[in-house]
């Protein structure tokens, strides 16, 4: 355990740890944008140094020779070890992307067949880079953004937003578009229902946020939380784990602290002590079974989730929204049974149910009180 602290500040923005392990490297969030290695164990701080005008999104060091790439909005940097360039400092060079013009890199892996370094970008290109930190390879794999690449010795896989994985085998093939094995999350993971019939999924193309190979399996990251496993014999899609996640709304209506992404509504079953149920911003009510560990039937709404309640009896879970109406729903499958609420009076922040369960009391932002 180690405790690293003094050579960055404003919030720690990626990690990566050098093959041995012995060294640790930083990328802060400051405006100074300010990458730093560590000896971790030691608690040393060896080097702090600028990492570029851009933001930087990502660090990675090279299995083969343990110098490292930086990289983010319009760049990548190709680093030497301290004292690799003879003065105990890093040494930086600037890739070049050549044709393709600066790119925003969201993604890196090394190839393992040949130590290469190829990157996905915002634009849907992989590129692959040359010894001379120049693009030598540009293939267009997707129109939209390149998130997540994993490359190990099981095989090759890049994903991003559309729900679209390519995979490719780790033989030292080209990494062309033609040679790619296509995979539709939206449409392997349709057939994650609850018992209704209705996806488990809160979106319907999966956007891949992170990927890794493990023991002859993929595991993919979602934006909506979920963490799906992809493996076997035939084409397949298992859901390890799902949770609420940030809200689905236009840029214009985040406000200033950004897409808004809690959970407001958490309540236990009055009579069944392994279930319960959450609600929040992200348009979704959930019924969690806690000896399963997973979720058992969700349901979309039309409005962010700000309250929850359960019915004494355990008979009808109530749901109040950010639009100032409050649902009434079946506990099994969350049909609705009724609506209510006054849209006018801002968004239901309490529920509280009458002890014979026969009224239900909904509190509004503006301080309205309605007992139905």
């Amino acid at each position: 355990e180690a405790l690293l602290a003094g050579g960055q500040r404003d919030g720690v923005g990626a990690l990566a740890f050098s093959p041995d392990g012995a060294l640790l490297a930083s990328a802060d969030l400051s405006l100074a944008r300010t990458v730093a290695l560590w000896n971790w164990r030691a608690g040393t701080l060896l080097s702090l140094t600028r990492g570029g005008a851009g933001t930087v999104l990502g660090l990675t060091f090279s299995p083969v020779d343990s110098s490292m790439v930086s990289y983010g909005q319009r760049h990548v940097r190709f680093w030497a070890r301290p004292g690799s360039g003879g003065s105990g400092g890093w040494v930086a060079r600037k890739g070049h992307f050549g044709p393709t013009g600066a790119q925003t890199v969201l993604c890196a892996a090394w190839l393992p067949s040949s130590g290469v370094l190829v990157t996905g970008t915002s634009r849907g290109l992989l590129l692959e880079w040359g010894a001379d930190a120049q693009v030598v390879r540009s293939v267009r794999l997707h129109a939209l953004p390149l998130f997540a690449i994993a490359a190990s010795t099981e095989g090759i896989a890049v994903g991003g937003r559309g729900g679209r994985l390519l995979l490719w085998p780790a033989d030292g093939s080209p990494l062309l578009a033609s040679a790619a094995r296509p995979v539709d999350l939206g449409q392997l993971s349709a057939g994650l229902t609850d018992a209704y019939g209705r996806c488990l999924l809160a979106a319907d193309a999966p956007c891949v946020r992170a990927l890794v190979f493990a023991r002859g399996t993929l595991c993919v990251v979602t934006r909506s939380g979920a963490i799906l496993q992809l493996g076997g014999g035939r084409p397949h899609c298992r859901l390890l784990l799902q949770s609420h996640c940030a809200a689905r709304m236009p840029a214009s209506s985040w406000g200033e602290g950004g897409p808004r992404s809690e959970l407001w509504g958490l309540a236990a079953h009055p009579r069944s002590a392994h279930l319960f149920a959450s609600a929040g911003d992200d348009c979704t009510v959930r019924i969690w079974d806690a000896n399963q560990h997973r979720g058992t039937c969700v349901r979309s709404l039309r409005a962010p989730a700000h309250s929850l309640t359960w019915a004494a009896n355990g008979s009808s879970l109530a749901v109040g929204l950010a639009d100032g109406s409050a649902l009434l729903l079946e506990p099994e499958s969350l049909s609705e049974l009724a609506k209510m609420g006054s849209p006018g009076a801002g968004e239901v922040t309490a529920l509280a149910f009458s002890p014979d369960c026969a009224l239900l009391a909904i509190g509004h932002a503006d301080g309205q009180i309605i007992v139905r």
